[in-house]
């Protein structure tokens, strides 16, 4: 199969190229400006027939792309537990704040690299401001090619191409320079902390045994072994609502030992008389049963029986 091109006249006198293909019994066409690029089209058109490759595209808003992707592959995800509540709200957030504005009122197969070029320099603008991270280009880069990926699928014909192939990978600095508390100062937070237990507790199993702020709320009572000082770490955390969270990708459970010794056995002190249970509450009323959140807002001390 080669294809043709029909040159014609349109109604305003100027030149009009018509290249023109078959499909099985189906005859398509796409109207140019020049000849050269409707040459070029059809080239890349035949090529792909001949080839097999050849994918029929349905011309579609990108908002509905967007829309569409949402609810049948991340909601779709969320449900089915294979993505995580806070990557979900990350995306979502994602898509309806920076790519739908953006990228919303382009036809799908209008949707070129010379369009996210465009979006491309303003981010840069903004990273140069001050007011947007290089971290957060790369994010919303790498989401847009996942969502062109999902749309390139020949079941769902809404992209033939791949507007973001050619853009250039941004090498971002490997080390992160953070603040490192010296002991005097851990003393220092230690001594205020202590005016409203359970602060100090919390903060000395962060500083003896390396946890992090999601595995230090996501403890659980099996995961403390105080005899031997030690402190199981098997790859949950808890949210801001309490609420314990498996891991995106699982990994051994990891021991906390020796420098957590006086850590973990402080926590069994402090707890001792504490109802046995875990952070698992997700309600609002099993949040306000837990007697440590009821006393938060008063500054009075916790882990009342």
């Amino acid at each position: 199969m080669k294809g043709w091109i029909i040159t014609r006249r349109a109604a305003d006198g100027t030149l009009r190229y018509d290249a023109g293909w078959w499909i099985g019994s189906k005859k398509k066409s796409k109207t140019f400006d020049k000849k050269r690029a409707a040459e070029r089209h059809l080239n890349g058109v035949v090529a792909k027939i001949n080839a097999g490759t050849y994918v029929e595209v349905q011309p579609t808003l990108m908002g509905e792309v967007f829309d569409r992707w949402l609810e049948h592959s991340l909601d779709v995800r969320l449900a089915e537990g294979s993505l995580k509540p806070s990557a979900a709200k990350s995306y979502r957030s994602m898509v309806l704040t920076h790519l739908k504005p953006a990228f919303g009122a382009y036809r799908s197969d209008r949707f070129t690299l010379t369009v996210v070029e465009q979006w491309r320099a303003g981010i840069a603008k903004k990273i140069r401001a001050g007011t947007m991270a290089p971290k957060s280009y790369v994010n919303l880069k790498n989401l847009l090619n996942a969502i062109v990926g999902w749309a390139r699928h020949p079941d769902r014909q809404y992209l033939a191409h791949d507007p973001i192939g050619a853009l250039p990978k941004i090498d971002l600095p490997k080390a992160k320079k953070r603040p490192h508390f010296e002991p005097p100062q851990v003393a220092g937070i230690l001594k205020v902390a202590a005016a409203t237990p359970p602060d100090d507790t919390i903060i000395r199993v962060a500083v003896y045994a390396g946890l992090r702020r999601g595995e230090i709320f996501g403890l659980r009572w099996p995961d403390l072994d105080a005899g031997n000082g030690r402190t199981a770490d098997d790859c949950t955390s808890a949210d801001r609502f309490t609420r314990v969270q498996s891991p995106r990708r699982r990994r051994k459970t990891r021991t906390a030992s020796s420098t957590c010794r006086s850590g973990s056995s402080m926590i069994s002190r402090s707890t001792s008389s504490c109802p046995r249970r875990s952070v698992r509450g997700t309600s609002s009323a099993s949040r306000q049963a837990d007697p440590w959140t009821r006393t938060r807002g008063t500054g009075s001390a916790s882990c009342r029986s």
